[in-house]
């Protein structure tokens, strides 16, 4: 769905213009409607963060009421949470499928290149999944949840490549803690990214993948960098 806004001056985008309203009489299957609402929803929450973003703007931007809005999510809260669930169900989805069959080098592959396809395609979700939410509690619980998830799933890719070149066993529990800073590089270069977009995600896969494959490489090599007073 295509949102009308302007750039203001730093860069950022104004809240969208409310929508024309369709014919009169005319019904839109429940369905329909709650895809609608999320799509405004997740870009004003990605602009304006869960504090700065507006209910009247969403609605808007829906081209329906502020009341409808709640009625289908109950709260900002409950609309919050429903666009956490759909990035993250999309997020994982996308990678699973992708990297379900071939040699666990192609799947780790195949996985980060569809990680950066998720974060060109559907920047606004990813913006909101991978958006610090300051309130604490339940909330920022749940996106926690779901960024653990994405870091189990990348997790797994990672530790199956350490398996397929032989890393022994009892080093594999190392590697899946290592995968933490591998998320965690996924996440700085696809926020880099968003601010180079001149720059081809193909790119970007490929940094990720050697940042990945170099870590694993020196593990399987026995090469670990230690302190001179450690070495000595």
């Amino acid at each position: 769905m295509l949102l009308r806004s302007q750039a203001d001056g730093a860069g950022r985008y104004a809240r969208p213009v409310a929508k024309r309203p369709g014919p009169r009489g005319r019904r839109v299957p429940r369905a329909v409607r709650e895809r609608e609402i999320l799509d405004v929803a997740e870009r004003e929450f990605a602009e304006h963060g869960f504090q700065g973003a507006s209910m009247d703007a969403v609605a808007a931007g829906a081209g329906i009421s502020k009341p409808l809005v709640y009625s289908y999510f109950g709260s900002k809260e409950g609309l919050y949470r429903a666009i956490v669930a759909r990035a993250g169900d999309h997020f994982r989805a996308t990678i699973a499928e992708v990297s379900a069959a071939g040699s666990a080098d192609l799947r780790m592959w195949r996985g980060i290149l569809a990680y950066f396809d998720f974060v060109e395609q559907y920047r606004w979700g990813w913006t909101v999944l991978y958006r610090q939410y300051a309130g604490g509690g339940a909330l920022a619980a749940e996106l926690d949840r779901n960024r653990a998830a994405v870091t189990d799933l990348l997790a797994d890719l990672f530790v199956d490549v350490a398996r397929e070149h032989g890393m022994a066993e009892e080093l594999l529990g190392e590697v899946r803690v290592q995968a933490h800073t591998f998320e965690g590089a996924a996440e700085g270069l696809g926020r880099r990214w968003l601010q180079h977009l001149d720059e081809p995600k193909e790119l970007q896969a490929l940094r990720l993948m050697n940042f990945a494959w170099r870590g694993v490489e020196n593990m399987l090599a026995g090469h670990i960098w230690l302190p001179p007073e450690a070495s000595s």
